[in-house]
Parts: C-alpha cells; structure tokens; sequence
C-alpha cells in the first residue's frame, strides 16, 4: 500500500511538472510573439529584452552606419580634411539614443599636416555631446565619434560593427572583443565602457573637425583612418581598393615622411 502511494505522488509530481514546464513555455511563445510585434522592435531594448527571454547573454546589433563624404582625389582629401598624426589616449562607450552604441575616442595630435583650408563640420555634434568623462580636453586634443562599440547594459553584453572597423585602443578588429572584455569572478564579461590606453599606436586620421576643433569626424569612413608602424609606414585600415589607398600607391606615398613631402607639393602648386 505505502508503495503504491508513493508511486502515485512521483507520477502526481512528474504530471505537474510537466504541467508547469508546458505552460512556461507557452508563457515564453506568447511573450515573443509580442516582442516580434512590439512598437520598439529593432532598437536596443528590445534586443536585450529578447536576449534575457531566450536567456541569452550576447547580442550581435545591426549595424548603422552613415554614408562616407565623397571625394575626387587624394588633393581633395588633403585640402578638405584636417589630417593628423595622432595617438589615443581614452575610450568611452555609451547608448546614442534607442538604436546604436556610440564610441568615442580621445586622441592627442602628434602632429597636424593639414593645409590651411579644410572644411569644418557644422553638423559633427558640439562640445555638449561629448561624455564628461573624456573632458577636460587639452589643446592638443580632440574627439572622435565612432558608431559601434562593445558595451554591456542589463547583463547582457551587446556588440555592434564599427564604422571604421577597428578599436583604436588595441589596433586590431572589433571582431575580435576579447581583448577588450574584463572576466570578472562571476563568469559575467564585461567591457570597460571607459577605458584609458596605457600602450596608444599611431594613426593617421582624415577629419572633419567643428567649428570649436573639439570633435572630429571619421567623414570618410575606414578609407580615413591608417595606422603607423614603427618605422612610419602607412597601413590601411581599410584593405578593399579605393581611392586614398590607390592614389597613395600611384604616387608612391608609402610613409607618413612621403605625404609631408607631398602636401608641401599641393602647397607649392597653389
């Protein structure tokens, strides 16, 4: 008898479980259902309320990225962009508003080897936008903006490609986050969402600079950005053909000495 009794409860007990497990799940179906209806789909929210429903801890963001200012040649891009030889010093990333992480980096100019007429950027953004963490800002200093970045909000850690590609703070691919993650006791990843750069590398940047120089833009997108090696020579940031990269091979612009030279030749030719 007593037996039989607690064959009846196990089977009682097994029947509610699966009772409970059935109507969790369809708890679950009928929540995404409405997620995939939701007025804010798409934004990072919603990502992040998907993620802990489905009991995810990463999410991959879509990328959103602007159109690249066109230009005609390598002069155009010399005489229209404030070009700078700089280094970075600060990483800041943060929500830009519902849809799109925002990194900004602090850079000291090395070296400025822009001519005298490049345009400013009226629609760049003001000092007002930029995180009080990376301010004050030193004259030798500025502020570029890049959308993208790897940042950690409500557990749950969110990437999203870059505009340019690569974090400026390790000089190598966004793809690879590892790098950039602290793993704490927990097992929880996450990104510093300021970080200071302790070994900075060089780079060469065509900005669009506002009217207060305090932010520059990447207008020109991953053909604006170089890195320099130890010995000066330039390294394209982006590897596919386009126009910056081929007009420096057709001129034999190979270090950052070769362009100085070449800016004095614009200069001269005016």
């Amino acid at each position: 008898m007593r037996t039989k009794i607690v064959v009846l409860f196990l089977i009682g007990f097994a029947l509610s479980v699966i009772g409970f497990v059935h109507v969790f799940s369809k708890s679950r179906q009928e929540e995404l259902a409405e997620l995939n209806v939701a007025k804010d789909r798409g934004s990072i929210n919603w990502y992040i309320r998907k993620a802990k429903l489905l009991g995810e801890k990463r999410v991959a963001l879509p990328a959103f990225t602007g159109i690249p200012a066109d230009i005609q040649s390598l002069d155009e891009a010399m005489t229209r962009f404030r070009v700078v030889l700089a280094e970075p010093t600060e990483k800041y990333t943060h929500m830009a508003g519902e849809w799109t992480l925002l990194t900004w980096y602090k850079f000291k100019v090395l070296e400025d080897l822009s001519s005298n007429s490049f345009e400013q950027c009226a629609g760049c953004g003001s000092s007002a936008d930029v995180p009080d963490d990376l301010l004050p800002l030193n004259p030798d200093e500025i502020i570029v903006p890049i959308s993208g970045g790897v940042l950690t909000v409500d557990g749950i850690l969110l990437t999203q490609p870059s505009g340019v590609g690569v974090d400026f703070s390790e000089g190598s691919s966004l793809a690879n986050i590892s790098e950039d993650i602290m793993t704490f006791s927990s097992g929880v990843s996450v990104p510093q969402t300021h970080k200071r750069i302790s070994e900075p590398k060089k780079f060469l940047l065509f900005l669009s600079p506002t009217s207060q120089g305090m932010i520059g833009k990447l207008s020109l997108g991953s053909i604006g950005a170089f890195s320099i090696d130890p010995v000066g020579q330039l390294i394209p940031l982006d590897r596919k053909p386009n126009l910056i990269s081929q007009a420096l091979n057709r001129f034999h612009i190979s270090s950052v000495d070769d362009l100085k030279v070449y800016r004095q030749h614009i200069q001269k030719s005016r």
